[in-house]
């Protein structure tokens, strides 16, 4: 599908918008892809651990000794994200297909459900429910395409490399045919989706 990449015009946050989500540009994503409905759940990755031989990674205050199985996974490296992601079939999506997938076909509202975020909506830095927590994945309503903490509860690993540069080198007009970048002169990777500790503007 086809779909416009990038900050919205509308965004009620526009001041506050970095200068690496600009300008907003056509993006043509011509092969179609599945993605995990949800981030990997401490069960799913211990399955992985067990089966290839590996040690959990240090689990975290809020998630001693990894008690809370329907919790998302959290302290894994990019390496670990995509040895988990091969161990299972796939691959770590592109920053593209991330985005479309996340959207869940409304690529012009600021969040998947809309132009606004509330408690109700997320696991973020103002839900008090949560208070400095993961929450269980599909603890909060789905998007338009299933999928569910496609924003807020952990960031999500991407398989492209950070260029905060990369959205003002493609056209504004023509559409970038499934892109994907490769520059690791920072020895970066993207991350996207925000988490339990994210402000608003870091929810988009």
């Amino acid at each position: 599908g086809e779909f416009q990449m990038g900050r919205v015009a509308h965004d009620q946050l526009v001041d506050e918008r970095y200068d690496d989500e600009k300008p907003r540009h056509p993006v043509r994503l011509t092969r179609g892809f599945w993605l995990a409905r949800g981030p990997i759940t401490v069960a799913a990755y211990k399955r992985f651990t067990l089966a290839a031989g590996l040690s959990m990674p240090p689990a975290p205050k809020h998630n001693p000794g990894w008690s809370k199985l329907d919790h998302p996974i959290t302290n894994v490296t990019w390496a670990q994200a995509r040895a988990y992601c091969a161990w299972v079939g796939g691959r770590l999506p592109t920053e593209a297909q991330w985005e479309y997938a996340a959207r869940g076909g409304h690529a012009e509202r600021s969040y998947p459900w809309g132009d606004t975020i509330a408690p109700t909506d997320a696991n973020y830095i103002d839900n008090p429910a949560w208070d400095g927590t993961t929450s269980p994945v599909g603890h909060f309503a789905p998007n338009g395409f299933n999928l569910v903490d496609m924003v807020g509860n952990v960031w999500e690993w991407i398989a492209d490399w950070y260029d905060p540069e990369v959205y003002q080198s493609r056209s504004p007009r023509e559409p970038t045919e499934d892109p994907e970048v490769y520059v690791d002169t920072l020895h970066k990777r993207v991350v996207r989706g925000a988490a339990w500790g994210s402000i608003p503007v870091e929810m988009r």
